[in-house]
């Protein structure tokens, strides 16, 4: 119920949470799409899949078993997710954790758990102060976006997209917080609202603060019946 998915919804409408238990899930012809493409993604950087081989690819979409044409143009926009995620192992001789799952359960509560698209592990050189330079451990999480619709890393009024925060929460958790610097990032090269990379950079004591005075005041609004209800461009999803 309390996914890094919908957190962008659930945090600023706490009352959603109730109403959206025993609601169907329904699909749409453009979130199968965005699951094939996911698929896709995972698999060419896993080497489970070259278009050498077959231009068809087989995956799983909402438990039913698929068999699809990989299009040009698929095949084109999901290589710019892959290759970005290529060039930042091969640059800081990164490990890439591809469909990291993360859990939330030691900084929140139980079921708070999702799925990163990929997460990177590696140290890079951090400019504090000045001309100081010191080596920091940092954790790279990046989203990939299919859709066409934009989704902002940080929106008009400033506030870091929740669903990244919530990941790479997660994440630094699951590394016991060993890493001092934090990158998240959106891949989204189907829209031309904004840019197809967008990155931002900051502590993990950062996301810490956002854990404690944001998403676990959150996520503890969402119980009882009186939860509140608040309306916004968040109940689209």
């Amino acid at each position: 119920e309390l996914s890094g998915s919908t957190a962008h919804r659930w945090i600023k409408c706490p009352g959603s949470v109730r109403l959206c238990r025993g609601v169907p899930k329904t699909s749409s012809a453009a979130a199968s799409q965005g699951t094939m493409a996911h698929a896709l993604a995972e698999a060419i950087l896993t080497d489970a899949y070259s278009r050498e081989n077959s231009d068809s690819f087989t995956y799983m979409d909402g438990g039913e078993k698929k068999t699809e044409r990989v299009t040009d143009d698929m095949l084109n926009h999901v290589m710019v997710y892959v290759n970005r995620v290529r060039e930042l192992e091969k640059k800081h001789k990164a490990t890439a954790h591809v469909e990291y799952k993360v859990d939330l359960r030691r900084l929140v509560r139980d079921h708070m758990w999702g799925v990163a698209d990929v997460v990177l592990d590696y140290h890079k050189d951090v400019v504090y102060n000045g001309p100081i330079v010191y080596e920091q451990t940092v954790l790279h999480v990046i989203d990939f976006k299919y859709g066409f619709s934009p989704v902002r890393l940080i929106d008009d009024d400033g506030y870091i997209n929740s669903q990244l925060l919530y990941y790479a929460a997660g994440a630094l958790d699951k590394f016991n917080w060993i890493h001092k610097h934090v990158i998240i990032e959106i891949v989204q090269p189907r829209c031309v609202e904004v840019e197809s990379i967008q990155s931002h950079e900051m502590t993990a004591e950062c996301v810490k603060g956002w854990v404690e005075n944001v998403l676990t005041p959150a996520a503890r609004a969402t119980d009882g019946a009186g939860a509140p209800l608040i309306t916004g461009d968040h109940c689209r999803f």
